[in-house]
């Protein structure tokens, strides 16, 4: 599982549409819910990512959980992260090492290494500096 944050809200359809270039996959292998949706529904064997999404506030706004898919944050990864950047011209946040270590990612920017602000921070509202 990887937790991704966008800095804009989007519909599931655009979601479905970056993690599909993210992960090479196609949209009908991808299925994407609020996460109170989560217990109600029924995911086929045939889904191969499953992204949980909710609001957030701070310098994110949606929150991605990514299920049922090896996410192995590399610099091949990374490049299709900024090519979905450049697209649809928002900021993700990707985590990785230590608890609090981000890769943002803008688009025009060079990928920048932000760190969780854990005093501003909780599980609703995410900052960076």
């Amino acid at each position: 599982m990887i937790d991704i944050l966008l800095d804009t809200i989007l519909p599931n359809d655009n979601i479905k549409n970056i993690l599909s270039k993210i992960f090479n996959l196609d949209c009908d292998e991808i299925f994407v819910c609020h996460i109170d949706e989560l217990s109600e529904i029924i995911i086929d064997d045939s889904i191969q990512c499953l992204c949980a999404t909710f609001g957030v506030d701070g310098d994110a706004r949606k929150m991605l959980q990514i299920y049922r898919i090896k996410v192995d944050v590399n610099p091949v990864f990374l490049e299709k992260i900024k090519e979905v950047s450049e697209e649809y011209n928002i900021s993700l946040f990707i985590p990785y090492g230590d608890f609090d270590d981000y890769y943002k990612i803008s688009k025009g920017d060079t990928i920048q290494n932000v760190k969780l602000n854990e005093c501003k921070s909780d599980d609703s509202c995410y900052y960076f500096y």
